[in-house]
């Protein structure tokens, strides 16, 4: 299992702004392609936000954060798969919510991987720039 802190910034979110822009999944940086089966997503804020992922295999920037995106074309050059979390995904926790979605069968490229996020239809607010946890069960090949 690979983990991940997406760094959100703590102001309202509009639908279709950029939630995280990429941020490293430690230890991918593997000779061996990898298949991303599973992931969880823990809310510490209980927002349970409908969202996107893109993958990819370089840190680009796709914009300013909580901002709608700007990638150009050479920041896009790199993502390779996505993958949405609806808010039906969710089980709620109280204070906190936890997603999980299996069967995304994503073939990752050998190297470092990265992953960011894009706000869905909902506007949340995260209380702390460090609120959304990703975990990502990827399998090696």
């Amino acid at each position: 299992m690979y983990e991940v802190t997406l760094v959100v910034d703590t102001s309202i979110y509009a639908a279709g702004d950029l939630l995280a822009n990429s941020v490293l999944i430690p230890g991918t940086t593997l000779s061996k392609p990898l298949l991303l089966q599973s992931i969880v997503l823990n809310d510490r804020a209980g927002q349970s936000a409908a969202m996107s992922f893109f993958l990819s295999t370089a840190l680009t920037s796709h914009g300013t954060i909580n901002a709608a995106p700007s990638g150009t074309v050479s920041a896009i050059e790199n993502d390779f798969a996505w993958f949405s979390i609806a808010t039906t995904d969710y089980i709620d926790l109280g204070d906190a919510s936890i997603a999980h979605k299996s069967g995304l069968g994503i073939i990752c490229p050998p190297g470092p991987l990265y992953v960011g996020a894009i706000n869905g239809a909902g506007t949340p607010t995260y209380a702390a720039s460090t609120n959304l946890r990703l975990r990502l069960n990827l399998l090696p090949l």
